[in-house]
């Protein structure tokens, strides 16, 4: 004779994995509770990498190497498919941006004329 199935009384109760087995498995919670924290996760991994970028470009203290934004990360909506074989996915090639200047020109020539106030 089988064992009468074990139904929760609560969707947090612990599901027995077995008479003698003092750890309980957790109770499934659903699709839409795994969804949810996908999302959390999602939204906490986006700001938590818009905050470092603010925080770039900073010296890393272990390699001693500037660390700059890489710009190498591709959302889903940016997956095209393949375009050889054998190729699952295709991504947008890089869009180019202009490195920033760290100073002025120190050519006097290459700076503006300053403005002097007329009388």
């Amino acid at each position: 004779m089988d064992p009468i199935p074990w139904i929760p009384s609560h969707p947090m109760d612990p599901i027995p994995s077995h008479p003698m087995d003092p750890i309980p498995i957790p109770f499934p919670l659903g699709e839409q509770y795994y969804r949810d924290a996908m999302e959390q996760c999602h939204s906490y991994n986006a700001r938590l990498c818009a905050e470092r970028s603010v925080r770039l470009p900073f010296l890393d203290s272990q390699t001693g190497v500037a660390q700059s934004n890489c710009y190498i990360w591709m959302e889903k909506r940016h997956r095209g498919p393949g375009l050889a074989a054998g190729q699952l996915y295709s991504y947008p090639a890089r869009r180019w941006r202009k490195k920033r200047r760290a100073h002025p020109p120190e050519d006097p020539r290459l700076s503006f004329p300053s403005i002097k106030p007329g009388n």
